[in-house]
């Protein structure tokens, strides 16, 4: 993996910040919770709202089929 220092911090060869301190990637040593625990929860991307939870509604509009054909028109 190539590093690339710039005004920020430290870049991956893909762009990507990595903390001088720690080493894990997204973020720079200022914003480190490992190094500043009491920096997390202030964090804006996610304001400690819980589990992402998704709702899924079916909106089909075809009614359900009967179970049992309706055989009492059918002469032998």
């Amino acid at each position: 993996m190539a590093f690339a220092a710039s005004g920020s911090g430290i870049r991956s060869s893909d762009g990507r910040l990595i903390c001088s301190y720690c080493g894990d990637t997204d973020h720079i040593k200022e914003r480190c919770f490992k190094l500043h625990p009491e920096l997390r929860g202030k964090s804006s991307k996610r304001k400690g709202k819980g589990p992402h939870t998704a709702t899924v509604a079916d909106t089909s509009l075809d009614p359900v089929p009967d179970p049992v054909p309706d055989l009492s028109d059918i002469q032998s």
